[in-house]
Order: structure tokens, then sequence, then C-alpha cells
């Protein structure tokens, strides 16, 4: 987990998060062979936090989906212009 910020390198944890703050979370791994870098992007509100990107499959399941997706993509090529 690190900080999105001005400066080039972040110091995580920070002492204290603020509201407008962005904390990322950002996994890799590898699945046959293919390797992934996910990062979730979360923005501190009043409230809590908001995820402020799409998110990010982790469950074993959606991972498998993911990946089937993928190579049938692969296999029927890219889409018709």
């Amino acid at each position: 987990m690190y900080t999105h910020g001005l400066d080039m390198v972040e110091i995580y944890p920070p002492k204290e998060l603020h509201v407008g703050n962005t904390v990322a979370f950002g996994p890799d791994f590898d699945v046959d062979g293919q390797g992934f870098y996910e990062e979730d992007v979360f923005l501190i509100t009043a409230e809590g936090h908001e995820l402020i990107n799409p998110a990010s499959p982790y469950s074993a399941a959606d991972i498998d989906k993911m990946m089937t997706d993928l190579k049938r993509a692969q296999k029927s090529g890219p889409p018709p212009t």
C-alpha cells in the first residue's frame, strides 16, 4: 500500500489520513504464466473511503472468470472495425 501525492516517494503508512487523501493498494500476481499488477485507489472521505476506480477481481472465481474472458477474446481476435 502507498499513498499518492506530490512527492516522488511517499512514505507509508502516513501518521494520519485526511479527507481528500488517496491510498493505493496494488498487489501483483501470476496466473498461468501471465503476470498481473492491479491497483485499487481509495479516496478518503468525511464518511470513510470511496473506491475511485473500477473494482479489481480478488476472489479466485473472479480471477478465473477474468482469465477465461481474456483467453476467449484472444482466440476470437480483435473486434471488427
